[in-house]
């Protein structure tokens, strides 16, 4: 475990101390490391989250990693969308509503992310991208760096600062359908109305929400 120190705001666990380069927090090992703290520390899990979205930027994105040092702080990439099923891993493990309040627009605001920075063609399936325009962070966002899919890929423009890989992703599409079904549980249980879209995902996405839960256990 880490302490919060100098620039980092809350406590949370980094991926090792053997290298300077691996004491800060990624995304999505985050998200992993809450879920399985929310078992045996939900306090430490909860800060583990909230570590992350402290350094969430103005238009809702989630760095790829943040440092001691907020020079340091990756922001050509995200990572994969888990954190939603981090914050309803909590709230099961300990039921306090008032962290799902906390996170809810947060979590709400980089789901629709995605959609508005990497959905090239506005078809409601998204890729991974960059906001540098290069291969290299986009196959970091995926949390695949070296495969072999991405071998052939070519980047493309979306906008100013948010490029798309030329592939669309079934794996990202699993993952932001599941995060809309637990935004909506959160709406539900907060008892507010969903600020997201109801049916926004093609019928045969819905379908792999099993397939994004076996991702997440065999990771």
């Amino acid at each position: 475990m880490a302490e919060c120190k100098k620039e980092l705001k809350h406590d949370g666990v980094v991926p090792s101390h053997v290298a300077d380069y691996f004491v800060g927090f990624w995304a999505w090992d985050s998200w992993k490391h809450a879920v399985a703290l929310a078992q045996i520390d939900p306090a430490l899990a909860k800060d583990q989250v909230r570590a992350m979205f402290d350094f969430q930027d103005s238009v809702g994105m989630i760095a790829d990693c943040i440092y001691t040092d907020h020079r340091e702080n990756n922001y050509r990439d995200s990572k994969p969308p888990l954190a939603a099923w981090a914050v309803n891993a909590i709230y099961e493990a300990d039921h306090d509503l008032s962290f799902v309040r906390e996170m809810y627009d947060k979590l709400v605001l980089y789901h629709e992310w995605w959609f508005r920075y990497r959905d090239h063609n506005k078809n409601g399936i998204c890729e991974y991208g960059a906001t540098d325009g290069t291969l290299e962070a986009a196959k970091w966002e995926s949390g695949m760096d070296n495969a072999i899919r991405y071998d052939s890929t070519q980047m493309l423009l979306n906008e100013k600062g948010a490029w798309s890989m030329d592939q669309e992703s079934v794996e990202l599409s699993a993952y932001l359908e599941l995060e809309r079904k637990y935004l909506m549980h959160f709406a539900e249980l907060l008892g507010v109305p969903f600020r997201g879209k109801k049916n926004r995902t093609l019928p045969w996405i819905t379908s792999l929400t099993r397939s994004a839960v076996i991702i997440l256990i065999a990771n």
